[in-house]
């Protein structure tokens, strides 16, 4: 049998088998038939295929015998599978001989399978070792890039901590630097507001020197005139000659007549007198009417503070100053001598330095009334008399100019609870300077008889407003002129100047 031609492979059983990895043998006892089934396949897992494979063309071929055949499958992947009739058909020897000849056969077959099983899991066993291997080293790769993503990623973390470190510093440093900046110029402000100030009080002593000096030399020439007159009337009592009464001229000389009031630390009063403007007209007895109003409120306990000729800057700073020093519950008194300007409404007073070139000008570097009586009401002042001796010609209609329309005087205004506004004059009057070429006088009609009447004890600031109204209409009709001082009252209470 193992030396019959297999139609499929041609080559003998026998040569066949030996270069086979799993074979079937199919022979019978009746024919000559037979034939191999094999592979040569050592892969394990194709294996079990080509053995189904083989097994089932085996199974065809047993199939396509004739009945009378007895074809059967007697060696099978090495193993004897021989029955009776075909060992003796084939071999023609003792059936034990030949049986224990297939047993030594397949015993041998079965150490061989056994050996070839053994190198087949030997090598399964090495491949997945070789697996594991490059799995542990695959993991290990995997590791260490993570630890390298890990190091790159703390780097940058680092790194942009110290960047974000860094910009904060820069910009507390750039904070500090504008702070140190900022402390600077306030000191440097500071510094200019305090030599404006100190520069202020020097120009003030040198003016309050002058006033001394110009007053020392009055009363010179009073005393001078004073021992003329007693001369001059003990000459015409001596000769009996007829003595002529001349009636004296409204003076403001009164104050002296009452003892002064002590000064009353709720009692405060700010007087400006400008005069020397720079480029409107200039005006002649402001200062004058100033000095007389301080000196007449000092007289009645008010603690005064007296500016005069301010510009802009002066201005502004004087009234700053002023309000720091009210407090709430003071009676305050303010009076202005100047120019002064309405503006659509609004009452403006012009420092000595403004130009005004047009309204918009004006509105800017003139002080406006309001602000005053504003200050007064943020302050809580108990009681605010405005005095407002500015009700001149328009300064500002020359040289084709018209600024206010070329109004003259002030327009009318608003007061507060506990205000009281007195303006020298009425909406579109003049107040006057002079009662006449002859009057020798250096303080204007409004501001001589306020200062006289603010004199009288035991009247009310009210009452002394309406006297100087009633007696400045009186001495300007003399004249022929109407001057009617506009009073604008919302005081609730009395308030006096003497009690």
């Amino acid at each position: 049998m193992a030396s019959k031609i297999s139609s499929a492979w041609g080559r003998t059983i026998d040569k066949v088998a030996q270069t086979s990895s799993f074979y079937m043998v199919v022979a019978a006892s009746s024919c000559s038939n037979a034939e191999i089934f094999s592979t040569n396949n050592n892969q394990p897992a194709q294996v079990l295929m080509f053995k189904d494979r083989i097994v089932r063309d085996a199974e065809k071929y047993i199939a396509s015998c004739p009945k009378e055949c007895d074809c059967t499958v007697v060696v099978n992947d090495g193993k004897v599978l021989l029955p009776r009739s075909l060992a003796m058909a084939l071999g023609g020897g003792d059936a034990k001989t030949t049986l224990a000849s297939n047993q030594v056969q397949a015993q041998e077959r079965l150490n061989a399978e056994k050996a070839q099983a053994e190198e087949v899991i030997r090598k399964q066993r090495l491949a997945q070792q070789a697996q594991a291997l490059q799995r542990e080293q695959q993991l290990l790769a995997e590791v260490e890039a993570l630890r390298m993503q890990r190091k790159f990623e703390e780097e940058a973390r680092v790194k942009e901590q110290l960047r974000v470190a860094q910009e904060t510093k820069a910009r507390e440093e750039e904070r500090f630097a504008r702070e140190a900046a900022e402390k600077d110029r306030v000191r440097l402000v500071e510094l200019q507001k305090s030599q404006e100030l100190a520069k202020a009080d020097q120009d003030e002593r040198r003016k309050d020197r002058e006033l001394l000096l110009q007053l020392s030399s009055e009363l010179t020439r009073l005393r001078v005139e004073a021992a003329a007159a007693a001369a001059a009337a003990a000459a015409i009592k001596a000769t009996s000659a007829v003595s002529v009464a001349v009636p004296l001229p409204v003076s403001a000389s009164t104050p002296e007549a009452l003892p002064p009031e002590p000064i009353y630390a709720n009692r405060k009063a700010l007087v400006i007198g400008n005069d020397s403007y720079k480029v409107v007209a200039k005006l002649e007895n402001a200062r004058e009417d100033a000095r007389l109003m301080a000196k007449s409120l000092t007289h009645v306990g008010y603690q005064v503070t007296l500016k005069l000729d301010l510009t802009e800057k002066e201005m502004k700073a004087a009234l700053r100053g002023f309000k720091s020093q009210v407090v709430a519950g003071d009676e305050v008194a303010i009076f202005y001598a100047g120019h002064g300007v309405q503006l659509a409404n609004a009452n403006y007073l012009i420092p000595i330095d403004v130009a005004g070139q047009d309204e918009e000008q004006v509105r800017d570097e003139g002080i406006a009334l309001q602000r005053l009586l504003d200050d007064m009401t943020d302050k809580k002042v108990k009681f605010t008399l405005a005095m407002i001796d500015a009700c001149r010609d328009n300064p500002f209609k020359n040289n084709g100019r018209a600024i206010g329309g070329g109004l003259r005087g002030l327009a009318p205004t608003t007061a507060a609870t506990g205000q009281m506004v007195v303006f020298s004059a009425g909406s579109g009057q003049q107040a006057l300077d002079k009662l006449g070429p002859s009057d020798p006088d250096k303080n204007g009609l409004f501001t001589r008889i306020f200062a006289r009447e603010m004199q009288k004890p035991s009247v009310t600031i009210d009452r002394v407003v309406r006297s100087v109204r009633t007696e400045v209409v009186k001495l300007a009709r003399s004249v022929g002129h109407d001057q009617v001082p506009a009073i604008y009252d919302q005081v609730v209470g009395e308030f006096y100047f003497r009690r």
